[in-house]
């Protein structure tokens, strides 16, 4: 072991006289080594201007910026699409800044993004994070309440605090709900008060603020049982609610109280320019216990003067099928009515009707003067008025109901001057078509009806209606009333024929004939309002309706024994001429039916009240088998101390006339050229029957 030892030291020894021994290597130039140049890693490192958290931004667009080291080359990247940054790459360096871009936040929560930059193997994370955008989604709203007061459950999406202030005490507010998705509860008590009111709540936060209206009717007064109607509107409202209205609701135990705003011609555009100048443009009417009364007033005062139930809207009728017209009259009107009258009131829209086939009517050209082109404009425009204005909560049918009327054997007749109606059977069609769509309830279960207006007429009239509230928009077929049933077919009492279309009803006992042309048979009747077996058949040569020329007094006339009311003497039909131009005519009415083995007696009258008995002379033939000689009348009475008490010169008498072979009878009337005038009327006439 000891001879190992010592071999091991010596093998020691020599290894290092061999290294010492090593001869040096002189350093000359050419032999000098070069030393390696050291290795670089690249590496990144953020400035101390970037928190430990990173940026942090708010909800707008915007820029910010941040330093960093770097060893080697570097780039950057972004993970959000709302982040840019700028540049995106460069050199080593120390201090190095970027421009970060960041666009608007525009929802409701915050959002982070990382921007990542890398050198080599060495990255550095930055995260940036943005506000949300203060929300609070809630539109500005208005809700209706009603006088016994309401919960209002109201959602709003918000991101922030938001805090509800009620301006009136009667409105409390509470959240029930404070996440995200809130949820308000709006308590309105209740309003005992007789009018309505109006509270608001604001609902403010960071984001902004929203105010809510509450709009609460007033509570119900104690009811009088008083249904009260108004009619904004002109001759045709007149002649729709002014006659026989009252009457039909106080038969069927209502009470009623009737008012119409009226002035003729008025259009919506007027009404609502009255609106703005409150002038006192109305003739105000009001029925009340059946009497009427007439003041001077303007739109608002109309309005306020009583609590009305209803409230009707109508285009003037030359308009009324032209929906183009209607706007924006009629929303403006009918937002300042309901500022007027109330959130009680139902508004109505008065539908009008279509012109005679014979009228003149300056308007109604704009139809092509066709009454169907003109009735189905109507209809267009009424249910683009209906549509447009969610407020008018039904049609009056009044238009389909006088349509359905002409499909009935009085055919067109139902208009006294070729658009405003017949004043007996025209108006109380009208009525009850008024009645059916405010009460509620079946005219054809009223029995009321004005003596001028016979059962069979008053029974068209209700069945006219009643359809017309069932299908307001379209014209219905009366087939039960093509003719009526002939009730005195032997002819056992007189037939008066009242001529013309005027203002005051025609009698009881008289049949009305309120046109001057015809092409369908008008029936009549008997003194007992009983129909007849004879019908007028045609009315040739006739140019107008004679309607007096107004003054006439209330007064009947004594004509030959034969009293005959100024219904009957003061309005006819006439054949018009021009003077010096020779006699004009003749116009003929033509009447069949008549027995021809019997004979007849008929007596004609004709008066112009306030004319010159020298002015205007009326002559007369009567043609049945045979041609009877001529009578004529001075028609002018200028008033009645002219006529000293004896008006039977306004008369003539043809008995013992014989019908053709075909039951025709004609009357010929020529109106004779004085110089002064060539015109020639009728007022009435007779038939009766030789026993």
């Amino acid at each position: 072991m000891k001879n190992s030892i010592l071999k091991n030291i010596f093998m020691c020894g020599l290894l290092v006289f061999a290294f010492s021994c090593k001869p040096e290597t002189p350093e000359t130039p050419g032999n000098q080594e070069t030393p390696e140049t050291p290795v670089v890693e690249g590496k990144v490192n953020l400035g101390q201007d970037v928190p430990a958290t990173g940026l942090a931004v708010g909800s707008a667009a915007g820029t910010a910026t941040f330093t960093f080291s770097a060893t080697k080359a570097w780039t950057a990247s972004v993970s959000g699409n709302w982040l840019g940054i700028r540049p995106e790459s460069g050199e080593a360096g120390d201090n190095i800044s970027v421009t970060v871009t960041v666009q608007a936040n525009e929802t409701g929560d915050g959002r982070t993004a990382n921007i990542t930059v890398t050198c080599e193997k060495s990255t550095a994370t930055v995260p940036v994070t943005q506000l949300q955008n203060n929300v609070m989604v809630l539109d500005n709203q208005t809700f209706s309440v009603a006088a016994a007061g309401d919960v209002i459950t109201l959602p709003l999406k918000s991101n922030v605090t938001v805090t509800p202030t009620a301006d009136v005490n009667w409105i409390t507010v509470a959240q029930t709900k404070a996440v995200e998705d809130h949820s308000f509860s709006i308590t309105v008590a209740a309003n005992e008060a007789y009018e309505a009111r109006e509270g608001h709540v604001t609902f403010s936060s960071d984001a902004g603020s929203a105010v809510i209206t509450v709009k609460q009717g007033a509570a119900e007064e104690p009811s009088d049982g008083i249904i009260r109607i108004l009619a904004i509107g002109n001759s045709f409202s007149q002649d729709a609610v002014e006659q026989y209205l009252w009457n039909l609701f106080n038969a069927a135990g209502k009470k009623v109280i009737i008012g119409d705003l009226y002035i003729g011609g008025c259009s919506l555009e007027t009404h609502y320019n009255n609106s703005q100048s409150d002038a006192e443009e109305y003739y105000y009417r009001r029925i009340v216990d059946g009497q009427k009364t007439e003041t001077r007033a303007s739109l608002a005062g109309g309005l306020t003067d009583e609590k009305w139930d209803y409230v009707s809207f109508q285009q003037v009728s030359g308009l009324s099928g032209q929906a183009d017209t209607y706007e924006p009259y009629l929303g403006n009107l009918i937002t300042y009515v309901r500022g007027k009258v109330g959130d009680k009131a139902t508004f109505l829209l008065h539908q009008t009707w279509a012109y005679a086939s014979s009228s003149d009517h300056a308007d109604f050209p704009k139809y092509d003067k066709n009454q169907m082109t003109m009735y189905n404009a109507i209809m267009s425009a009424g249910q683009a008025a209906m549509t447009a204005h969610s407020e008018l909560k039904a049609v009056v049918p009044c238009g389909t109901a006088i349509q359905n009327g002409r499909t009935t054997w009085l055919g067109d007749t139902f208009n006294r001057d070729g658009y405003h109606l017949e004043v007996t059977y025209g108006r109380f069609t009208a009525a009850c078509t008024w009645y059916e769509t405010i009460s509620g309830e079946s005219v054809l279960n009223t029995t009321w009806h004005h003596e001028n207006i016979d059962d069979t007429l008053a029974e068209i009239c209700r069945a006219s209606a009643h359809a017309a509230c069932a299908k307001p928009w379209e014209v219905t077929e009366m087939t039960d009333y093509k003719s009526p049933a002939t009730q005195d077919p032997n002819f056992s009492r007189p037939v008066q024929i009242d001529f013309g279309a005027g203002t005051t009803a025609t009698p009881a006992g008289w049949t009305r004939v309120p046109v001057y042309t015809t092409e369908d048979p008008i029936y009549l009747k008997n003194d007992e309002d009983k129909y007849a077996s004879i019908k007028i058949t045609d009315l040739t040569g006739f140019t107008a309706n004679y309607n007096g020329v107004g003054g006439e007094v209330d007064q009947e006339l004594t004509i030959n024994g034969v009293n005959y009311p100024k219904g009957v003497w003061y309005d006819g039909i006439m054949i018009g001429g021009t003077k010096n131009q020779g006699d004009v005519g003749p116009a003929v009415v033509t009447i069949s039916g008549f027995d021809p083995s019997a004979t007849y007696d008929l007596t004609i009258i004709a008066v112009r009240w306030n004319g010159s008995a020298a002015a205007r002379i009326s002559e007369y033939k009567v043609i049945g088998k045979t041609e009877s000689e001529s009578k004529s009348i001075n028609t002018g009475l200028k008033n009645l101390a002219a006529a000293e008490g004896n008006f039977d010169g306004f008369g003539v008498n043809f008995t013992g006339v014989a019908p053709a072979a075909d039951g025709t009878i004609k009357v010929s009337i020529i109106g004779k050229d004085t110089t002064l005038a060539a015109d020639g009327h009728i007022n009435a006439l007779t038939i009766k029957k030789v026993q």
